[in-house]
């Protein structure tokens, strides 16, 4: 059972080696690479606590040790989950700008809503229309409503003509506001997954050796799955040098004497 339980575990893990020496060369990883990374630790984690259970089928220096320091810096809010999302437990000034963020989301959503409620009001329009305003050319208000300074043309077609609403200077500002508050949290973000791969760099030679590790674990467990199948005996090595066979045949000494 120990063996089976080894085998799907190992199955899951993938090779990184390439994203490790890459953290070594001082490139930014992404965050997919950061996020195999985590599911390394997570397998390492594991395969350390089973090799200390009865039945470990290695070595005991086989047992790759736990990365515990770089686990927590890819979990601060220590989640224990696979997935690899940049919340804001690794940087406050991330939280800071997030926060800031949806302040200015809301006020942005508000300030749309009033725009669009008094465009309603004052030009007699159905509610709750979805982003655009389309209005038939047959419509007899149709030259009212593109004089009207609420409404702004965005397309024509053959038989309809489609409207927003015009948006005021406090939406241009809080879409302005909001665009830079955007590339602050891309910064922010970027500035996290820089942090994260120095830490993989630091922990580079650990990783590195844990997955030799179970790569000889790996082979050590195909091995012995090939020998099952092929019901094949373990040989049974001699301190002696030479081989005696009882009742053998040499077919050239054979066909030799024969002559």
């Amino acid at each position: 059972p120990q063996a089976r339980a080894l085998a799907a575990l190992l199955s899951e893990v993938k090779d990184v080696r390439g994203t490790v020496y890459r953290s070594q060369a001082g490139a930014t990883l992404d965050a997919v690479e950061l996020y195999e990374i985590k599911r390394l630790c997570a397998a390492f984690q594991e395969l350390s606590r089973r090799g200390q259970e009865p039945g470990w089928p290695a070595p005991a220096e086989w047992v790759p040790e736990y990365p515990a320091a770089l686990a927590r810096e890819l979990d601060p809010s220590a989640r224990g989950d696979s997935a690899f999302y940049i919340d804001d437990g690794f940087s406050p000034a991330l939280r800071r700008i997030r926060g800031l963020k949806h302040r200015c989301e809301q006020e942005l959503a508000a300030e749309r809503q009033r725009l669009e409620a008094a465009a309603v009001s004052s030009l007699g329009l159905a509610s709750g229309w979805p982003g655009e305003l389309a209005v038939a050319r047959s419509e007899a208000r149709l030259e009212e409503l593109m004089a009207s300074e609420l409404l702004q043309l965005t397309r024509e077609l053959r038989s309809h003509v489609f409207f927003q609403v015009r948006a005021s200077l406090r939406q241009q500002e809080l879409e302005e506001n909001l665009s830079r508050l955007k590339a602050r949290e891309f910064r922010a973000e970027e500035a996290v997954r820089r942090r994260l791969s120095r830490q993989v760099a630091k922990s580079a030679q650990l990783l590195l050796e844990n997955l030799e590790k179970l790569a000889k674990l790996d082979l050590l467990l195909a091995k012995a799955r090939l020998g099952g199948r092929l019901q094949a005996t373990e040989p049974r090595l001699l301190e002696e040098t030479g081989l005696q066979l009882t009742g053998g045949r040499h077919p050239g000494v054979e066909e030799s004497l024969r002559r």
